[in-house]
């Protein structure tokens, strides 16, 4: 089974390129983030990880079937944008207070361990990076990029690899943000596919998808609460997070990890926890039924926020 959504960062780029949504006035919509919402309103599950129509029908979140080794490393970029496109005459997510609440700085220098804490961090400091984006914060960007050169050689990624981390300062100074986008996209794809040709380096790959999807995962929890609050939708805002058979392929990727990794104090909380994610996030595939109450989604970041503090301690 593929998973593949607009939710994957390998097709961020093309979808990102393609235009970022209505919040930006003098940028098209992407025709996926069309597709998507137009499917949303037909009563399709724009955020569906399968291609098994049938099973997707069920809305069940049937573990079957999902691979583990398709998962792409989390968009939280399109999140923010779908959100902001479906809240386009309501109340709009003030993403830069999230991000003052959400996102900390992390000192890479303090981490050596490249068999867990350094991929994880890596992946969320990507997410991270997409987020500053987001924001437009050319400071909160240069953090990132940093963070992550930093992450990524200790990782052994030579250094002409990362060049694009570099151009992505110099097209935030432009004003270029979707080029930012691009080039953070690039680097990601080039460390996944050096881990992918190494056998030995399997779970730091699985690490850095599991550090994204976390910090993707609270920040994009957090907008939701906020656009909650708006009554001028005909659909719970909260019906994005849907999403079980994602956390069914991160179940199963969890307990593909060595015993290293797996001992480590975030994937043994993510253990502990994405099962009652699973539960949360199962909802309705018909987006007028399908809604998150407010106190279970307040539920999904504290498990979230508890797996990031875990792993900067």
């Amino acid at each position: 089974m593929k998973i593949t959504s607009i939710t994957s960062l390998l097709t961020c780029c093309a979808l990102l390129l393609g235009g970022v949504g209505r919040s930006h006035a003098q940028e098209d919509i992407s025709p996926q983030v069309k597709e998507a919402l137009e499917g949303s309103e037909k009563g399709v599950d724009p955020t569906a990880k399968t291609n098994n129509k049938e099973a997707a029908k069920k809305g069940d979140g049937n573990c079957d079937g999902v691979d583990p080794d398709d998962i792409a490393p989390q968009n939280v970029y399109a999140k923010f944008e779908s959100l902001d496109l479906v809240l386009e005459k309501s109340k709009k997510i003030d993403w830069k207070a999230i991000y003052e609440k959400t996102v900390g700085d992390v000192d890479s220098s303090k981490f050596k361990d490249v068999k867990s804490d350094v991929p994880f961090l890596m992946g969320v400091r990507m997410a991270d990076g997409l987020f500053s984006v987001k924001i437009r914060s050319k400071e909160e960007l240069n953090k990132c990029a940093d963070d992550i050169r930093d992450f990524a050689r200790k990782l052994g990624v030579a250094e002409k690899d990362l060049s694009d981390a570099e151009e992505a300062r110099q097209w935030a100074v432009k004003g270029q943000w979707m080029q930012v986008v691009a080039n953070l996209g690039f680097i990601q794809m080039r460390v996944i596919q050096q881990m992918k040709s190494a056998k030995a380096t399997a779970d730091q790959r699985r690490l850095i998808l599991l550090g994204g999807w976390i910090e993707g995962a609270r920040i994009a929890a957090n907008g939701v609460l906020t656009a909650k609050s708006s009554t001028n939708l005909d659909w719970d805002p909260s019906y994005s997070l849907r999403d079980p058979l994602l956390v069914c392929a991160l179940i199963k990727m969890l307990d593909q990890l060595g015993p290293e990794a797996a001992k480590s104090a975030p994937v043994v909380l993510m253990k502990k926890h994405l099962p009652r994610v699973k539960q949360i996030v199962d909802i309705s595939i018909d987006p007028k039924k399908g809604k998150i109450p407010a106190e279970q989604i307040e539920e999904l970041v504290k498990m979230a926020t508890e797996v990031l503090q875990s792993a900067v301690k």
